[in-house]
């Protein structure tokens, strides 16, 4: 399966449930190599919190959000998506939103970008399709 299977796969699965479409994100956020640098690490519980356990609200979601924002600013790295730990917190920024964010125009969109950040963060890259070929077989 390549990645735009994967992301077919999921867009059948979640439809047009944003909520469905940010849970299979979130799984996938363990695929992301270590190290992550600290905001993103915060971010990613932040995110779990919210998304899979109802223990934090909009407001920290979005406090996270702009924090991995100003991390990747300050490095002036708001549009680098070649080193893998900025592409790490640009992965991450796509499960920080509560609803859909205006820029994407469906999950499709929010899906292509999130997984584009995701498999740069990561060398090997067969490795990682397989891994995400099986949690797209699990959801």
């Amino acid at each position: 399966m390549n990645l735009d299977e994967i992301v077919d796969n999921i867009i059948l699965k979640t439809g047009d449930d944003y909520e469905k479409c940010v849970l299979f994100m979130v799984g996938c956020l363990a695929l992301i190599p270590k190290p992550i640098p600290p905001v993103g690490i915060k971010s990613i519980d932040i995110a779990t919190k919210f998304w899979l356990k109802n223990q934090v609200d909009d407001a920290q979601l979005e406090k996270a959000r702009i924090a991995c924002w100003h991390y990747l600013d300050s490095h002036c790295a708001s549009t680098n998506i070649e080193e893998s730990k900025f592409c790490a917190i640009r992965a991450i920024i796509c499960v920080l939103y509560s609803n859909n964010p205006s820029s994407y125009s469906d999950n499709d969109e929010l899906l292509d970008c999130f997984f584009d950040m995701l498999i740069s963060t990561n060398k090997n890259t067969e490795q990682l399709i397989t891994e995400l070929t099986i949690l797209a077989k699990t959801f």
